[in-house]
């Protein structure tokens, strides 16, 4: 093995390492792993650098036997408190991900993503072709807002067999209003509170008051729901030793591009269920896994009272026309 005491090589690439390279962590992600790879690949990544955390499912043996996966492991757990740069401290998860884009993303383009997550693009563009055009702008950072995909009912993750990629034709919805919106200057702004915090109003769970700020990008874009978790997320990036990741989703300083990468992301998946008893269990997300907390409550609900994912806003999923069409997807 090669690497730092923070980060171990267990198995190297064979071929990709010198063009784009995605990052990710992962822990028994094997519903999602085979299509997450196929989706890239078909993007035009040919490197992916993946962190195993302690996997029992199959992923870390899928991973390995891939010749364009550089398998890394670490002797710490993903909720595991460690002494940051500053000498405060945070969790594991975080100083992994600084690690993975020093090593791969240092003055060059990589993307940072959790395997739930799938950008779209239009067609006829790939992402060493969207590099390029950030490049030629001026620009070293596009976020991407995050638009959950679920199905019609609840009983249909019941129903759904295999992995994701036999489940990606199945009829996915999602919320068809803007959820990010760029700005001239800065990160972008999120003017939804996302599928889950509309479906909590909406199957009256209790909540934190709707901040001020969130309560007047309402009046502007009337979508005010509770924040529940981040919707934007610096996807693809330039690193270097100058710019901080404050958490998963933000990186500053940034030269960010006026344009918004619309990303499927597949919360509401048979998976779920086994990602919230980890996420409930170990505390290792953010907030001691509230967010969580929030989906198995919700489910109850939904459960109980024989309810659906659909509301007003929500939309079959057709691919990234649909996402511009929504005010999703912009600057292309």
């Amino acid at each position: 093995m090669t690497g730092t005491p923070l980060l171990q090589v267990t198995k190297p690439a064979e071929t990709g390492d010198g063009g784009l390279t995605l990052s990710a962590l992962m822990h028994d992600e094997m519903f999602f792993l085979p299509a997450f790879l196929d989706h890239y690949r078909a993007l035009g990544v040919t490197h992916f650098a993946l962190l195993d955390d302690a996997s029992t499912d199959g992923s870390r043996d899928y991973a390995a036997a891939q010749p364009d996966v550089t398998l890394l492991e670490s002797p710490h757990r993903y909720g595991d408190m460690l002494p940051g740069p500053d000498g405060r401290q945070e969790k594991a998860k975080m100083l992994w991900r600084r690690e993975l884009l020093a090593r791969w993303g240092s003055d060059r383009w990589t993307l940072h993503l959790d395997l739930d997550e799938f950008v779209d693009l239009p067609d006829g563009l790939d992402l060493p072709a969207l590099s390029e055009r950030l490049e030629a702008g001026g620009h070293d950072t596009a976020y991407g807002a995050m638009v959950d995909l679920y199905p019609e009912k609840l009983n249909d993750l019941n129903e759904m067999e295999g992995d994701l990629r036999s489940l990606l034709d199945w009829p996915w919805f999602f919320d068809a209003v803007p959820h990010v919106v760029p700005q001239p200057f800065g990160p972008p702004v999120e003017v939804y509170g996302g599928t889950r915090g509309r479906l909590t109003l909406q199957y009256a769970l209790p909540h934190k008051p709707i901040p001020i700020g969130r309560r007047l990008t309402g009046l502007i874009w009337g979508n005010t729901a509770p924040y529940l978790h981040r919707l934007r997320k610096a996807v693809l990036l330039k690193w270097s030793p100058k710019r901080t990741m404050r958490n998963e989703h933000t990186i500053r300083p940034a030269r960010t591009a006026r344009m918004i990468l619309p990303i499927r992301h597949y919360k509401f998946t048979p998976a779920l269920s086994a990602k919230i008893d980890f996420a409930l269990a170990s505390g290792a997300y953010a907030k001691n896994s509230g967010q969580y907390k929030v989906f198995d409550d919700l489910l109850d609900v939904i459960s109980e009272q024989g309810g659906s994912f659909l509301g007003e806003m929500s939309r079959p999923y057709t691919g990234f026309e649909g996402f511009k069409a929504a005010g999703i997807a912009r600057g292309f």
